[in-house]
């Protein structure tokens, strides 16, 4: 972070922040100000404001602390979707604070464009990949895998879970601590390098996406690129990056959630019909992404 550090050797300087560090620093725009600097924030979302209860104690205040620096601060806004960007000027509007200039920049997962091997069980497998936190609902899944394996046993499909354990999450990271039953068709891995996460999606039946609330959701992203088919949440942000491809559901349907599984296991003909879309996707890129920002950040 800068501020409070030896001011910049040069005035005029642009100051970039893409992780929302330091934000609720309150003495931001006076070091701004001071050395004549135009700061640009990357804002990912506004979960934490709309959404306090799945997130740490604190982190809404925090995070609403942070969304008033960047407006009252700012040169100019960068949002991974148009979703934060049009929520950010919801906020923005009900405290009076004038919205910056802003441009929409997709991001982009790893390996774009390179081909990659998946990995193979014995078993049809799905992959879900992110903190094990509230509005992730992994609980949902589990439930959904407790039941598979009380009516197919030996034949339901596995799950595979990639991610570290969060907040507001006891219930699910109890489960994954003591799998029982689940043992043999629950795989859990902590850390998961770029290429085995990649590996492990590319092999999938299906990525899952249960999440209840999303910036962006690049998981969704980099499944599509490996040409593996997607079952998410009814969310606006994933139809506004995938569009119809993948499969939505309602977030809190858990027997949908469980007969689409149990289909796409199958083969299924929803699932066919996402390989048929994913012959003409072609995901957002890094190179896209810095074209956007930096012709725009030009004009400043």
């Amino acid at each position: 972070m800068l501020v409070g550090q030896r001011p910049p050797p040069k005035r005029g300087l642009r100051y970039l922040n893409v992780g929302h560090t330091g934000l609720n620093d309150r003495a931001i725009a006076g070091w701004l100000k001071r050395n004549d600097i135009r700061a640009f924030y990357f804002i990912h979302d506004l979960i934490p404001i709309a959404h306090p209860e799945l997130c740490r104690p604190g982190e809404g205040e925090k995070h609403r602390e942070r969304m008033i620096n960047a407006l009252e601060s700012a040169t100019g806004i960068i949002g991974n979707s148009q979703i934060t960007i049009d929520e950010l000027a919801e906020f923005a509007a009900l405290r009076s604070i004038p919205m910056p200039a802003n441009v929409v920049a997709w991001i982009c997962g790893y390996g774009s464009g390179r081909p990659v091997a998946g990995k193979v069980l014995d078993r049809p497998y799905f992959v879900t990949v992110g903190t094990i936190e509230a509005r992730k609902d992994h609980l949902k899944l589990l439930r959904v895998w407790q039941r598979l394996v009380r009516t197919m046993g030996q034949e339901a499909p596995i799950l595979v879970i990639v991610g570290q354990p969060g907040w507001e999450a006891d219930e699910a990271i109890a489960i994954l601590g003591n799998l029982g039953d689940l043992k043999a068709k629950v795989l859990h891995f902590e850390d998961c390098g770029d290429e085995e996460l990649a590996a492990w999606i590319a092999g999938a039946c299906a990525l899952l996406m249960p999440s209840v609330a999303e910036g962006f959701g690049l998981p969704i992203v980099e499944a599509l690129n490996y040409g593996t088919p997607t079952i998410a949440s009814e969310l606006p942000v994933y139809r506004e990056v995938v569009n119809d491809i993948p499969t939505y559901l309602p977030p809190g349907d858990e027997v949908a959630w469980e007969l689409t599984i149990s289909s796409f296991a199958e083969g299924g003909p929803e699932r066919e019909r996402q390989l048929r879309r994913l012959a003409d996707y072609r995901s957002p890129s890094w190179e896209s992404h810095f074209a956007i920002v930096d012709g725009w950040l030009a004009g400043f």
